[in-house]
């Protein structure tokens, strides 16, 4: 029997290799910003911004429900993923929105630039597909089952990623390499879930069905507000007009950050599923670790982001080369939001794994009203400046009513005591 630190640990290991294989990704996206300009990275990145925030809403918050569950019943577990693969199947429609939103919303100017939406729409919803089997092998804490999916997804992508290049292909090849990559990665996934728990035949129960809804509104409203807070600044710069090559130093800068945000999520993630079996099973260790977790990832954040303030420069020229100078700024405003993510990441998981996801979700919605109000006010004095500037107030507010809720009595939430069986 392992003990809470030694499930940590190997928890983290995992998370690290997996979810670390991110700086893959980030590599991608540093390749196609080198090799097809700011402009264009800068278009692509308005349509990934849209097709990502439509993607996450149509998820209905599914996979960090599936987890919760999983690790709070591990007895279940079958059955647990039988229902929640067949509310996943109901979803289905809604994924066909996504292309035609982002098309009216996005207003792309080149024909090329619609089927580059249709393979990242193709592409996000492999992704979920692929977070979905891995959710999955989380709550099971089989973790290294996830880190193998996702790990191989983003070789992938980099690989389809460089072939491109050298091929000289256009803009919607970035898109075609994306989809590929996620694809073989849903493809494994299916076949090892299907291997250890058989997710055949599924369980449609309506009364169970109906419960997951109820308690997956304010999981999408979670993910959605995260994606506004980091992601709707870069439409609303596009739609004040600025110019596509800063909205491509912008995005640089912001790919900076969140690659080593990661760090903060492959901690959070690491835990959720060991927080989630405390809260259920031993609540008195569940109250010592959260107030530890919090400190910790708080002081991490704060290191990380002076670090990235005093190098930001640098670090911007030797990842993106000269093109992208004007990013340095941006970069060096931008991390001191660490100090708030790194906390915000823990935050939000603790709130789901004790079951107050409205708290989680209240404290986001009150973030974007501070995100959105203040882009509006400085974006268009200011620019990308002025978007940097809000992203991190909004990141500040969402860990002060995050940690106010967190003080107070908990809200009533639906309690789901067994899903699919």
């Amino acid at each position: 029997m392992l003990t809470l630190v030694q499930r940590l640990q190997r928890n983290s290991f995992w998370k690290l290799i997996g979810d670390g294989s991110r700086g893959l990704l980030a590599l991608f996206f540093i390749l196609v910003a080198r090799h097809y300009g700011p402009e264009d990275f800068g278009r692509l990145t308005i349509l990934y911004s849209i097709t990502l925030f439509a993607t996450i809403v149509a998820d209905l918050g599914l996979n960090q429900l599936v987890t919760r569950q999983i690790a709070a019943g591990k007895e279940r577990a079958a059955e647990t993923a039988r229902g929640f693969l067949a509310l996943k199947l109901l979803t289905v429609p809604l994924w066909l929105v996504v292309p035609a939103a982002a098309w009216i919303m996005g207003k792309p100017d080149h024909g090329h630039f619609f089927v580059l939406l249709v393979l990242l729409s193709l592409a996000f919803a492999g992704r979920n597909l692929l977070e979905f089997f891995g959710a999955i092998f989380t709550g099971l804490e089989l973790i290294h089952y996830e880190s193998a999916l996702k790990f191989l997804a983003h070789v992938l992508m980099l690989a389809f990623g460089g072939v491109a290049v050298l091929l000289h292909a256009g803009i919607y090849a970035a898109g075609a390499a994306m989809l590929a990559g996620y694809l073989c990665g849903v493809l494994l996934g299916a076949f090892w879930c299907h291997r250890s728990l058989g997710l055949w035949p599924l369980n449609f129960r309506a009364k169970e069905i109906s419960q997951l809804y109820a308690e997956s509104l304010p999981l999408i409203l979670m993910p959605a507000g995260l994606s506004v807070l980091t992601r709707w600044d870069m439409l609303l710069l596009g739609y004040f007009g600025t110019p596509a090559a800063e909205v491509g130093w912008y995005s640089a800068s912001e790919r900076v950050v969140g690659a080593l945000g990661m760090l903060s999520a492959i901690g959070s993630a690491a835990a959720y599923p060991v927080l989630s079996d405390l809260h259920a099973n031993d609540h008195s260790n569940f109250l010592s670790a959260r107030a530890r977790f919090l400190k910790t990832f708080f002081v991490a954040g704060a290191a990380f982001g002076v670090l990235l303030m005093l190098i930001s420069k640098p670090l911007t020229l030797l990842a993106y080369g000269p093109a992208y100078a004007g990013a340095a700024v941006p970069l060096a405003v931008l991390a001191m939001g660490l100090a708030f993510s790194f906390p915000n990441a823990i935050l939000l998981n603790l709130l789901v794994a004790s079951g107050r996801s409205w708290d989680g979700a209240l404290s986001v919605i009150a973030a974007c009203v501070v995100n959105i109000g203040s882009n509006l006010v400085v974006i268009p004095q200011w620019g990308m400046l002025g978007a940097a500037g809000a992203s991190v107030l909004g990141q500040a507010a969402l860990l002060f009513a995050g940690l106010m809720l967190l003080r107070g009595a908990p809200r009533p939430a639906p309690v789901l005591e067994r899903v699919g069986g």
